[in-house]
């Protein structure tokens, strides 16, 4: 543990996936990415993510018409920790390994890239922002090693 890291036992596929441990992995992930969708998208469509969408529109007319912003915002934070955890579960059962030094600010920054890409206000432009910073990078050094983050750059330019 600590700073030299933590290994993390694989999570070992039902019988009838045995020869297909890749694809396990990738349904684990995909059933967890939707679970998170779903609850993402029941907290929108409830009293907090009501609230929460009168605070970012006008938190002056929200407190008026008697919105608890604290208490909104508190269940955002709470909600987005235990997804923040989840997906940090999903991320060492993939590696295997989990360390400090895999959550450095590039990382962020490419996580922040891909909010921005496919919107921050919607379940969709997640999974779209999602692809964006997946599937652009391996794309771009595809085509030109050398030039891969110049092409992912004005890829994102582009976007923008």
């Amino acid at each position: 543990g600590g700073v030299s890291g933590l290994p993390i036992d694989s999570l070992e596929p039902p019988a009838f996936l045995a020869d297909y441990s890749e694809l396990w992995l990738y349904l684990v992930s995909l059933g967890c990415a939707c679970v998170a969708a779903f609850i993402v998208y029941l907290v929108l469509l409830g009293d907090v993510g009501r609230a929460l969408q009168a605070q970012r529109d006008s938190p002056q007319i929200a407190e008026a018409l008697g919105v608890n912003l604290t208490k909104a915002k508190l269940w955002a934070f709470a909600i987005s920790s235990a997804l923040a955890g989840l997906g940090g579960g999903v991320f060492a059962i993939l590696n295997g390994f989990i360390s400090p030094q895999s959550f450095l600010a590039p990382l962020s920054i490419t996580i922040v890239i891909g909010s921005i890409v496919g919107g921050s206000t919607s379940i969709v432009g997640a999974f779209i922002g999602g692809l964006f910073i997946t599937f652009v990078p391996t794309w771009t050094s595809s085509i030109n090693l050398a030039l891969g983050n110049v092409i992912y750059a004005l890829a994102l330019i582009g976007i923008m």
